[in-house]
């Protein structure tokens, strides 16, 4: 699974008030929860996930989101044939305390 290079040129701020960033937490959160696997990448983590259209739909959905109040993350999703569905997570070396905050798992994976 390539990583992607990470866009430093963009400023490390989310634009989420506090009440929507624990909502977006949660969503991440139970999202990472029922990742079947969890990869350390270079720049954050990458999460697989059953290959059920549902899931797509989900992910798709949460990387919309997120782009448009975290533009300094870069989201990927890798969706095979027949092989399991992965999210990937990076950003610059300024961005890696938001993606342990939002995926935890991220901090303690090799």
């Amino acid at each position: 699974m390539p990583e992607k290079a990470t866009n430093t040129d963009i400023p490390i701020a989310c634009t989420l008030n506090q009440t929507q960033f624990a909502e977006r937490k949660e969503l991440v959160k139970r999202l990472a929860q029922e990742a079947k696997e969890r990869r350390k990448l270079r720049h954050g983590v990458g999460l697989s996930f059953e290959p059920v259209s549902v899931r797509v739909t989900e992910l798709a959905r949460l990387v919309d989101l997120e782009r448009t109040c975290c533009p300094f993350l870069t989201f990927r999703i890798e969706a095979p044939a027949g092989g399991a569905v992965w999210l990937e997570f990076t950003g610059p070396a300024a961005a890696q305390e938001i993606i342990r905050e939002l995926i935890p798992e991220a901090a303690s994976n090799d």
